[in-house]
C-alpha cells in the first residue's frame, strides 16, 4: 500500500496491554488513522502482543498482503531468517525500541566506537519496569551488538514504574565517559510506532528497522 491522505484502518495486536492501549489511544486522535477491529478491512496491522504469538500475526498479514509493524521483544532464535522471508512478500518494520532518541542513541555510539582507545572499558546497563518480561532489553542486546560487547555482561535491572533507561560507560586512562538515554512515558514509543507505520505504508515489501527510519529523516 503506498500511503495517503485517505482513511487508515489499522488492525492493532495487543490493543489492552499497557503499549497497545497507548498506541491505540494516539492512532485513534491521528487522522486519517484509525482502529478497525476487522482485519480484512485492515490498510495495516500493528503488534504490540507478545512474542510466541508473532508467527500466527504474521501469517495473517501475509494472507492480507498488508504492512506489519512489530513491536514485541524476547523473540526466539531463527524469527530473523523468518521475516527476512516474509518481506519479499510485504513490508515489515522490527523494531524493539520505537523511541527516535534510542535509536540515535545507539547510531552515535556505534560510529564513536571507533575511536575508543583500545584499553577502553565498556559496561551497558538497563533498567525497566517490573512486568518486562526479556532481560536484557532488546535495545540493550543492540547496544552490545553495536559495540562488540558480550551480552551476557549487560546489566540488567526491574523496578516499579521505571519506563525504560540505558546507560553505557567507557572508562580509560583515568577517565570515563556516560552516554545515557532515558524514556519519560511510553507516549515516546507511541510516536515512534506512529512513523514507523506511516515510513511503511510508503515502502514495497522489505524488512525496516529504526535505522531506516532515521536516515529516511536525514
Amino acid at each position: 500500500m503506498i500511503y495517503s491522505s485517505m482513511e487508515c484502518k489499522i488492525f492493532l495486536f495487543g490493543a489492552s496491554g499497557k503499549m497497545g492501549s497507548c498506541f491505540g489511544a494516539l492512532v485513534s486522535q491521528t487522522p486519517p488513522f484509525s482502529l478497525t477491529s476487522d482485519p480484512a478491512r485492515a490498510d495495516a496491522f500493528v503488534d504490540f502482543s507478545v512474542a510466541s504469538a508473532l508467527e500466527d500475526h504474521l501469517a495473517l498479514a501475509l494472507r492480507h498482503k498488508q504492512p506489519l509493524v512489530i513491536g514485541t521483544t524476547g523473540h526466539a532464535e531463527g524469527l530473523l531468517e523468518r521475516l527476512q522471508t516474509a518481506s519479499f512478500e510485504i513490508p515489515l518494520f522490527l523494531s524493539y525500541n520505537f523511541s527516535l532518541g534510542a535509536a540515535l542513541f545507539i547510531e552515535t555510539l556505534s560510529r564513536f566506537k571507533r575511536h575508543f582507545p583500545k584499553n577502553t572499558k565498556i559496561a551497558i546497563e538497563e533498567c525497566h519496569h517490573l512486568s518486562k518480561r526479556d532481560a536484557p532489553s532488546g535495545t540493550a542486546l543492540k547496544l552490545a551488538q553495536a559495540l562488540d560487547f558480550p551480552p551476557e555482561k549487560i546489566r540488567s535491572e526491574r523496578k516499579e514504574e521505571i519506563v525504560g533507561i540505558h546507560e553505557v560507560r567507557l572508562t580509560s586512562g583515568g577517565e570515563s565517559i556516560l552516554f545515557r538515554h532515558e524514556a519519560a512515558s511510553r507516549e515516546v514509543f507511541a510516536q515512534g510506532a506512529l512513523s514507523a507505520l506511516r515510513f511503511i505504508l510508503k515502502k514495497t515489501p522489505g524488512l525496516y528497522t529504526m535505522e531506516d527510519l532515521i536516515h529516511a529523516k536525514s
